[in-house]
């Protein structure tokens, strides 16, 4: 007596009827490039939140928290936005520091920076020498990929209009920290496959 008898005898559940046999599987062959097993593995795409486009908004608030709280307090109280347009700065602005992967320490003084300089508080001599300042910290680190390591950044920026024209508009795209974080960005990317020129 097999099992589904055995049920039936006791509990009087009626006779399953027997399964059908599943159908063959056609199997495809092994992935062997590295390219394959990464596309096999990957099929619904990395989790990396710039590749999605969508960074996680409580993954920014977790990291970006004390920033995200500082771009708001400014926002309203020396920029007089509404509480309600600072919060959707803050967290426009935590989730871009996410999708870049900048840690919290520059995302702070990245923000102090922006705040001052939209506040007017940063000469505009030194401002205007951030490019140079810029091209010289790309050298120190890039070498002789210095220009290509630029091109990369502005190639990265250029995915994110709103991101431009924000540092394009503000001065803060020569800033070197600016640079320098979104050059290491895309340098990262490219090392992944995920940039090209």
């Amino acid at each position: 007596m097999d099992d589904a008898a055995r049920l039936h005898a006791l509990y009087g559940a009626p006779t399953p009827a027997p399964a059908a046999p599943p159908p063959p599987a056609s199997r495809q062959p092994a992935p062997t490039t590295e390219s394959e097993i990464a596309e096999t593995l990957y099929a619904d795409g990395p989790s990396d939140p710039l590749a999605e486009g969508q960074p996680d908004a409580d993954q920014a608030v977790k990291v970006h928290g004390s920033t995200m709280r500082s771009i708001e307090t400014a926002a309203t109280e020396r920029f007089n936005m509404s509480p309600a347009d600072a919060r959707v700065s803050s967290k426009v602005w935590g989730e871009v520091f996410t999708e870049f992967a900048v840690a919290p320490a520059d995302a702070q003084a990245l923000t102090d920076i922006g705040i001052a300089v939209m506040a007017g508080t940063i000469p505009e001599q030194t401002v205007d020498g951030w490019a140079g300042d810029a091209r010289a910290s790309l050298r120190s680190e890039f070498g002789d990929r210095a220009d290509a390591a630029l091109a990369d950044a502005r190639k990265l920026v250029d995915k994110h209009p709103r991101l431009k024209a924000w540092l394009e508009s503000s001065g803060m795209g020569n800033n070197p920290k600016v640079v320098m974080s979104m050059a290491r960005k895309a340098a990262q990317l490219r090392a992944a496959g995920r940039l090209t020129r």
